[in-house]
């Protein structure tokens, strides 16, 4: 084959030069369009709505964000404004979304709280990420408590810090378990190790809350049997390995339960 000519290699560079002139240009356009509405104010904030906050007050909220109407919304980085609504200790999650008419909406998913922990006058209110977000002066109805954990040098957004790494993941395990979480009243820290209370006032105890999901599906199916079968109960020791202790009021001889015990293991029979 021949090569090419000197006049096709000439109108190849020709049309190169050519496309390159007429992204530049359309660039150029772009741009000049863009800095025109800017000018007149097409991309100025016109309103702002916020959606999904109940707890959290709407002003702080925009007031986070760093929008105000008549800015551009350019101004700031959408990521910047989002990180610094999330930074309120009540929302877990922000977006924002411009529309047409200059409308802006900020929607949140506020966090919900958990656990209470009572330090002197004050009531720190917990969510399921162990995250501080609010602090109050008096309780919270219908919500679980919390004890044995020191709150010196916290404060409104912190994360508690659980150094036991087994108990840290039998805590966030029982709250995602609704079940069993809607059975207990009372979490305790202590240094003999992890202490639930049920809101039938039975202790549980856990040791160091290592095997967590064998001891979860245990004392659910334990709970299931001592209501089932109205035992007045006063304890379930799950510190002795496989083998969980249930101790009856006013019976000194606590009921070993038999991990083998097949029908124990399916029903929970009466001879727990």
């Amino acid at each position: 084959m021949r090569g090419k000519s000197r006049k096709e290699l000439y109108r190849q560079r020709a049309r190169r030069k050519n496309l390159v002139r007429r992204i530049f240009f359309l660039f150029l356009l772009v741009l000049i369009i863009f800095l025109i509405l800017s000018k007149i104010g097409l991309f100025n904030v016109n309103s702002i709505k916020v959606d999904g906050n109940k707890n959290v007050e709407t002003n702080e909220i925009i007031n986070r964000s760093g929008l105000k109407t008549g800015q551009n919304i350019f101004d700031i980085k959408k990521s910047q404004r989002i990180k610094a609504i999330n930074s309120i200790a009540g929302i877990k999650s922000s977006d924002i979304k411009f529309f047409p008419m200059r409308s802006t909406k900020i929607e949140v998913v506020e966090r919900k709280p958990v656990f209470q922990i009572e330090n002197y006058t004050n009531y720190y209110i917990i969510d399921e990420d162990l995250r501080i977000i609010d602090i109050l002066n008096k309780p919270m109805q219908n919500l679980k408590d919390l004890t044995g954990v020191k709150l010196e040098n916290y404060e409104l957004g912190d994360y508690l810090y659980i150094k036991n790494k087994n108990k840290k993941e039998f805590l966030i395990k029982l709250i995602k378990d609704d079940e069993l979480f809607s059975e207990i009243s009372n979490v305790i820290f202590s240094k003999e190790g992890l202490k639930l209370e049920t809101k039938d006032g039975i202790m549980v105890e856990l040791g160091d809350g290592s095997n967590s999901d064998y001891k979860i599906k245990m004392l659910k199916e334990i709970l299931k049997d001592i209501k089932a079968t109205k035992k007045d109960a006063d304890k379930i020791d799950m510190t002795k390995g496989d083998n969980p202790i249930l101790i009856l009021e006013n019976i000194y001889e606590p009921a070993e339960i038999d991990q083998n015990d097949q029908e124990l293991e399916n029903n929970m029979e009466d001879d727990v």
